[in-house]
């Protein structure tokens, strides 16, 4: 199967299309997962009563990065370094998770 190339004019079109869906995807993922991870927090009462102030911390400074990552949306920069800037979010999410555990 022989491929054609994509003419120039419809890969930049595509490309714009495509920018505007990662930064507001990005955005309804930062806050979703923030939101969660706080709510999860609530279960650390029963689940580790004995870690609680480690656990919360934890907690904390993972949100704040995800609070970062949410901000850094709006920079012109975003798109260029978006799947560093994705997978290093969902590095540090799985991280502090494993963290507690």
């Amino acid at each position: 199967m022989i491929r054609q190339p994509i003419p120039p004019q419809l890969e930049s079109s595509f490309q714009a299309y495509l920018a505007e869906e990662r930064i507001r995807s990005a955005r309804e993922i930062s806050v979703l997962a923030s939101v969660l991870y706080l709510l999860f927090g609530v279960l650390d009462i029963w689940a580790i009563p004995s870690a609680l102030a480690e656990v919360w911390a934890l907690r904390a400074a993972v949100i704040v990065l995800m609070i970062g990552f949410f901000c850094t949306t709006w920079h012109p920069l975003f798109i260029k370094h978006y799947a560093s800037l994705t997978i290093s979010l969902f590095l540090v999410m799985g991280m502090g998770i494993e963290s507690m555990l």
